[in-house]
């Protein structure tokens, strides 16, 4: 004799079925937002950094798997991109600024339109020597800049650092 099921156990567990997908993909979503754990992974914020914080916090980073994330991936290629700027002195001014270039352009990848990263990479790239490039994505970042919030002086400045380049 086998083990029957009757109509009743079986909507039953299929209601236990549904209801299990239903909290688990709940918790996964909930887990997936690169905001609920950023605290954890990133080592410095306003006041006084040093190089150790953000050593810490690169490979914090770099060690984080990114399949699970879905919602603001761009400000973990941000905070990526602002880890390897930040740490020029010690890896290196080249290998630092191809680094936060990458980094940047993942996060463009993932958001095009966000100036944090648009305004990043401009500076990024003209630091680097490509002023061209640089000049391409300040002039798109501020298209996505409201006028009161544009820093004229900031950008008088790096467009003084391109007439060194060239």
């Amino acid at each position: 004799m086998g083990l029957h099921i009757g109509p009743g156990s079986r909507r039953k567990m299929t209601l236990f079925a549904l209801f299990f997908l239903f909290i688990s993909s709940g918790a996964y979503s909930q887990s997936s937002d690169y905001l609920k754990i950023r605290n954890s992974l990133v080592m410095f914020g306003c006041g006084q950094v040093d190089t150790q914080m953000v050593g810490m916090t690169l490979r914090n980073l770099l060690a984080l798997d990114t399949t699970a994330i879905h919602e603001n991936l761009h400000l973990y290629y941000e905070d990526l991109a602002m880890s390897y700027w930040s740490l020029q002195g010690s890896i290196g001014q080249d290998i630092a600024l191809t680094s936060c270039i990458a980094a940047h352009r993942k996060a463009l990848h993932h958001k095009p339109d966000y100036f944090g990263s648009l305004w990043g990479i401009a500076f990024a790239y003209i630091f680097h020597g490509d002023c061209d490039r640089g000049l391409y994505y300040l002039g798109v970042a501020k298209t996505k800049c409201k006028r009161k919030h544009w820093d004229a002086e900031q950008e008088k400045a790096i467009l003084k650092k391109c007439s060194t380049y060239r």
